[in-house]
């Protein structure tokens, strides 16, 4: 894993932000990808980030969750005991609120080569993310 992080702030309920985990998986031996669940969308939304978290392999669990978004059937079941996971998710909603941010996805991380403190608001593709972030894009 690269030593390079970026923060994802991520509604689960928002299709720009699934759009945004696809774009990111090419890039992933490049840089480690911290998303971070907030609720500002619905009820979902933090029942949903909650059960992300609390996932035993959450990379497999945003798979299925982001397929199932993007095909348009709503995310995956919220289910169990989430209070805890729910109490994070409200942390997490209340940094992003505090950050002044305003829209998911929101990607914060340094320039690969520059250093910069960089940000985004919104989804890019995978060549574009790369350029933002500072690194190599893949070959097609």
């Amino acid at each position: 894993m690269s030593a390079r992080t970026v923060y994802v702030f991520f509604d689960a309920q928002c299709p720009h932000c699934a759009a945004l985990w696809k774009s990111a998986e090419p890039l992933r031996s490049q840089a480690k990808f911290v998303w971070i669940p907030v609720g500002l969308i619905n009820a979902s939304s933090t029942a949903q980030g909650a059960t992300l978290l609390a996932a035993k392999d959450p990379v497999a669990a945003m798979d299925e969750h982001e397929a199932s978004l993007q095909a348009r059937r709503g995310g995956i079941s919220a289910g169990g005991d989430l209070d805890t996971k729910k109490a994070a998710v409200a942390k997490n909603t209340d940094l992003f609120n505090r950050f002044g941010f305003a829209s998911v996805p929101m990607i914060v991380g340094t320039h690969a080569q520059t250093g910069d403190l960089v940000k985004q608001e919104g989804a890019l593709p995978t060549a574009s993310l790369a350029a933002f972030l500072g690194l190599q894009a893949p070959e097609k």
